[in-house]
């Protein structure tokens, strides 16, 4: 059996309900909701705020990167990235007190890290993170830049067919250098080899 929402008149027409009228009335118009600003925030549509950061810097500070810090804060990495640049962009800003307290808790880490280094028997995965979290300052390779000119500054030449000697100038390897082991003695003994 249809709905009954049409009532039928005597004369076998239906009438349209009341519920179904063609122009139903139209509600008042909403406000524009301002939203509620929480302690700390820059803008309403932020989610910076001083809770957060708190909560991001304790898990820095803990030890752990600043992208397990945000997705343990349940925000995308790519959103502190994007905190940090608008740091850099107005320095007396919201987001610049986030980064400096960000660099603080970065700190209190490798602090922590540094000292559990020079306690611990065990240091190799200590040393391992302090390599990998700021390898500028922990890395265990020495790095020499050397630059190989002719005379004058000028482009060594180089021919492909004829042998060539190298001459190394090093003054404090002279002293250590033994009668013995004279670069005319060397060439002798090279010679004498059958070279």
């Amino acid at each position: 059996m249809p709905a009954n929402n049409h009532i039928k008149h005597a004369n076998g027409r239906r009438a349209q309900s009341a519920s179904s009228s063609p122009n139903p009335p139209k509600p008042p118009p909403k406000k524009p909701r301002r939203l509620k600003r929480k302690a700390g925030q820059p803008s309403a549509h932020s989610k910076l705020n001083d809770e957060l950061q708190q909560r991001i810097c304790n898990v820095v500070a803990s030890g752990q990167s600043r992208e397990r810090a945000a997705s343990l804060n349940g925000i995308n990495r790519s959103t502190i990235r994007d905190w940090l640049l608008k740091a850099q962009a107005d320095p007396n800003g919201r987001y610049a007190k986030f980064a400096a307290a960000l660099e603080l808790a970065d700190d209190q880490a490798i602090a922590i890290m540094v000292d559990r280094l020079l306690k611990d028997p065990d240091q190799k995965w200590t040393w391992k993170v302090l390599k990998n979290k700021r390898p500028e300052e922990f890395n265990e390779r020495l790095h020499i830049k050397s630059e190989l000119s002719g005379p004058d500054g000028s482009p060594i030449p180089v021919d492909m067919g004829a042998r060539f000697t190298v001459v190394v100038n090093c003054p404090e390897c002279e002293a250590a250098v033994s009668d013995a082991e004279t670069p005319d003695k060397m060439r002798a003994a090279a010679g004498s080899n059958g070279q």
